[in-house]
Formats: C-alpha cells, structure tokens, sequence
C-alpha cells in the first residue's frame, strides 16, 4: 500500500531531512562537569523581574515579542547572548513571527521524540538529523578548552539520550571542542562510538577558517570513522555578526560565512589530501553557489598558480563526490538553476523543523510537486545524494563504518 503524508501520496524511496532542531533549554549540561568545573561551565539564570511584557502592558510599540528573563553566565567573565545578539536602541530584541498560521513552529516534536516521529511522518520524512544552535553558540563562546571538553561531551551524550529508542528515524550530531585539536579528536572518537550521525563544525572557530592545517587532524579522523562533516550556520562570530549594527541584518546574513568556507576548502587542496571525507553546508543557503564556482572557475584559469591544482578539473566535480549543498524548502524555486551549475548529485534538503522561519510540514512537497524537476532529480535530492552525504547503508540506513575506522593509531 502507497506510503501518505501531508501532500498525498509519497514515492516508494526513503527520504532524509538533512536539517532539523529540537529544544535546548532543558539540557542543564552543567550537570555533568565535574564538581570543580561546574563553577565554570555556561548556566542559565533566569529573573521574571527581566521579562519584557511587551506593548500591550507598556502601552506603546517599543517591546520586543521575545523574553529578556533568561541569561547564559559563562567563565564567571562572559554573558550570553551578549550585545553582539542585541540589536536597535537599548539592546532590544527583535521579534520574530512564523511566515503563516500554517507553518509549523515551536511543535512538541522538539521536547519528545515520539511526537518528532508523527511529525516526521505527516511531512513525509522517513529519518532526521538533529543540531543544536544555542549549544554550538555557548561551545564557541568558551575559551577554557577543559570548560569547552566537558560540555561537548555533556551535549554529545545528552542528544544520545534524549534519541535514544528513537535513532532509527531521529539522529544526533556531534558538536566538538576544537578549542584542543587533541581533545576534539579524542570527542569525536567517542562521539562515533555512540552512534552519533556526523560531527558539526563551523565555518570559522576563533578566527580560524576550519579548511586550515590547524584542524586537519579532525578532518582525518572524520574521514578514517565515517563521519560525515554538517558545517551548520553559526550565527555567534561570523563574518556579519560584529560588522552589522541590527538583529535583521545579523539574522539576514548569518550564512555569509558559507561561501569562503566551500572555496576554501576546495582551494586549499584539503579535498585532495582527504579524498574520502564529506562535507555538507546546512542551513546557510544554496543560490550563492552557482556565482562562487563560476568565479572559482575563473580564478583557477587566471590565476594558475596561486593555489594547490585541484584533482577535479572542474571545481564543480567536488558536489557530489565529497561536497554537498543543503536547501531549505523556501529555496525550491532555485533547484533547477542549481541543478544545471553545479551538478544534481550534491544537493540534499533540510526542513530546519520547527524554527520560525521553516516551511515545515510542507518540506517534502516542495519538492514533489515542483514541475521543472524530473523524478530521478527528486529522488536524488531527497534520497540518494543524503545517503552518500550521511554514509548510510542504501539497504539498512544505518551508518556504514569503513574497515580503517576500527583501528587507531
């Protein structure tokens, strides 16, 4: 019998969200540091005193629809989120509102995993993975690389738990203290032994750019256990988060840092020393893309010398073989375009479930109804290319674990 969902009937293939979120403010993660530690590790305070209740009790329109009763106190030094995350006159927040009643957002499915299920089966999503934004944000903001070991692995554990029972439709992925290149590893090992789906890095981590030789050790041993490599967007110091002077613009902007990572990494020559590795860029966008790889392109014809020759002549051929580029469901519109500039084989989707801005449960029938892409392009996009991307068996949809991963050396 044909499988339903929210749009109809659904295509007799198994279809991955590459993108989703679910509730972080019960973590408590402080919990788990050792007791000398504890002191330091990043904790939530709250004071109703702070709470804006907005226009209606102030009587005018200068509130903000979001909560100031809540504040993150880190290394005895530091506060989160701090001014860099305040925009207009006095630190105010912005609002935010959904796109419409329809779209699904702050959904149960975020605080228990049976319900995430029956959401992912009304938007016809067979298995999702899970990222943190607020935790990614807190780990980036430690200096203390002890501090930023014991709240990865708090995060790490944590997500392992709460999918526990679930795993087979809702996966973890790791974050990483790269504060400590030897501790991230040392993470990261642990991370796959508790089956953890991939491991999250960001763009840029203090300044640094990721594609440096400063984390190839990381990129390594993600390539010797498997683990596919989500660059998630990371608002907290990207290239626009201390050069724009609002939260519209911040928020507008939070994926800038994608195209300099993607050229980066392929620039570098880091691709070609780890020909096995997988990388993905997830909710940073997907129409910059094309333009980036005509002027990588460009650059490699006149400027030939500048950079490592790259073992695909073409830049493009890295989509598909070790890159992948993730779309939100909003940017449907620009999957034939991107189709034809860079490739069909390195394009998945992410239904960034349920944040504000998501387009949830109407993920997958943007796809299915879209009338410019062919059946083989859907099911690639929503099937085959995630696959790869995630290293998962095309047969059990479990992770596939090269033969080298049991080894260390």
């Amino acid at each position: 019998m044909p499988r339903q969902y929210f749009g109809g009937e659904l295509p007799d293939y198994y279809i991955v969200d590459s993108d989703s979120h679910i509730d972080e403010t019960k973590c408590e993660l402080w919990r788990r540091f050792p007791p000398e530690l504890q002191p330091f590790a990043p904790r939530k305070f709250t004071d109703a005193n702070w709470q804006d209740r907005g226009a209606l009790v102030r009587g005018s329109g200068d509130s903000s629809t979001r909560q100031y009763d809540s504040i993150w106190v880190l290394e005895h030094s530091k506060v989160f989120p701090n001014s860099d995350f305040r925009t207009g006159p006095y630190g105010k927040l912005a609002n935010f509102a959904p796109h419409s009643e329809d779209q699904w957002y702050n959904r149960e499915g975020e605080r228990n995993p049976k319900f995430r299920v029956k959401d992912l089966d009304e938007e016809g999503f067979d298995v999702t993975f899970v990222f943190c934004v607020l935790h990614q944000n807190l780990l980036n903001t430690i200096d203390n690389p002890e501090v930023a070991y014991h709240f990865a692995k708090g995060w790490n554990d944590w997500i392992t738990e709460w999918t526990d029972g679930y795993q087979d439709r809702v996966r973890g992925t790791a974050i990483l203290p790269l504060h400590d290149v030897n501790m991230a590893v040392e993470e990261l090992r642990r991370a796959a032994d508790l089956g953890l789906g991939g491991a999250y890095i960001p763009c840029q981590f203090k300044g640094e750019w990721t594609y440096k030789e400063k984390f190839w050790p990381v990129l390594e041993e993600c390539q010797r256990l498997g683990m596919p490599i989500s660059i998630h967007q990371q608002l907290h110091e990207s290239v626009g988060m201390r050069r724009l002077d609002n939260e519209f613009l911040k928020h507008l902007f939070m994926g800038i840092d994608a195209p300099f990572s993607v050229v980066g990494f392929i620039a570098s020559g880091v691709l070609d020393r780890f020909p096995e590795l997988k990388i993905a860029w997830i909710e940073q966008g997907c129409g910059w893309l094309p333009f980036y790889m005509d002027r990588l392109e460009e650059h490699y014809e006149i400027m030939p010398d500048s950079v490592p020759t790259p073992r695909h002549e073409d830049p493009r051929g890295y989509f598909g073989d070790q890159l992948f580029i993730c779309f939100e469901p909003e940017e449907s519109d620009y999957l034939p375009f991107l189709e034809k500039k860079v490739g069909p084989d390195g394009i998945i989707i992410g239904s960034d479930y349920s944040h504000f801005d998501c387009l949830s449960p109407f993920s997958v029938q943007r796809v299915l109804d879209h009338p410019e892409l062919t059946a083989e392009s859907k099911k690639k996009f929503l099937s085959d290319n995630p696959i790869r991307f995630w290293n998962l068996d095309p047969v059990t949809h479990k992770r596939r674990i090269p033969a080298q991963a049991g080894s260390v050396e």
